[in-house]
Order: C-alpha cells, then structure tokens, then sequence
C-alpha cells in the first residue's frame, strides 16, 4: 500500500482550528452589530453587500459560528441558520485529521472517516446556496433583501 501524505491533513486541520480558534477569541454580537476586536469593530468585508446591497450565501456565517462556538445556540441560528451545522462539520474535520496524523495504526478507518466528511462538503454548499435563495426570496417577499 502506498503511504498517504500527510500535507494534506494537516492544511485542513489547519484551515478548520483556525476558523475554531478565530471563533472563538470573538464574543457573540446581537444581529446586526459588528464583531469586536476589543472594543474596535471588525469592518464588513462582504464585497457583494457593498456593491449590490444584496446579501452573499455566508453573509452572518461569521456572527454566527462566534455564537455557537460560545455555546449560545439561538443567537448563532439569528445571524445564520446553517451556522451550526458548518461549526459542527468543523469540529468533526478537526477530530478527523487529528485522528489521522496522531494514530498512524487506525489511519485506514480513519481515512474512510476523512473522505466521507470531505464528500460532505457537496451537500454543505449546497445547504449554504439554499439558504441563501431562501434569504433573497424571504427579503424580496419582505420588500427587503438583507
């Protein structure tokens, strides 16, 4: 069998317990408010939100795993509704790349563990449009879309 490397693991552990630990250096925010880095707030990078005034599919995603990762779980849903879901699918990437690179005897479960979380992705994203056409059409049928 050929050896698996293991840059790949740990970019994704990388990439995933950086969003985990960003999350939750912040503290939770009402809806609408700025995230806060002490008291200076953190400016909206959205491009789309500035340029149209329409709101991109991870508009509140942000607020919302500060929220969660903080353990208040209706606040996260507020600023996002599929917030918990992705903080959930972080956490378990997270579990699963530590895994790989720290039992190198139960890597080949562990591997079958890895690539089913990485086909779940596919149907993050597409949560993640879902949610975002049912925030155009619910602001639109509001008369707002924000």
């Amino acid at each position: 069998m050929t050896r698996e490397p293991a840059a790949p693991h740990l970019v994704i552990l990388a990439a995933c317990g950086s969003i985990l630990l960003f999350a939750l250096l912040f503290r939770p925010v009402e809806p609408g408010d700025s995230l806060r880095i002490g008291g200076t707030p953190v400016p909206n990078v959205c491009i789309m939100k500035q340029v149209s005034g329409l709101p991109c599919p991870g508009c509140g995603l942000t607020r919302s795993l500060v929220a969660a990762a903080n353990g208040e779980w209706a606040r996260s849903l507020s600023h996002h509704r599929i917030g918990i879901l992705i903080l959930a699918y972080l956490v378990l990437q997270s579990v699963g790349r530590l895994a790989w690179l720290g039992l190198p005897r139960l890597r080949e479960g562990i591997r079958v563990y890895c690539r089913l979380l990485d086909l779940g992705l596919v149907p993050m994203l597409l949560l993640l449009f879902l949610n975002w056409i049912s925030t155009l059409l619910g602001g639109i049928h509001a008369g707002t879309a924000t």
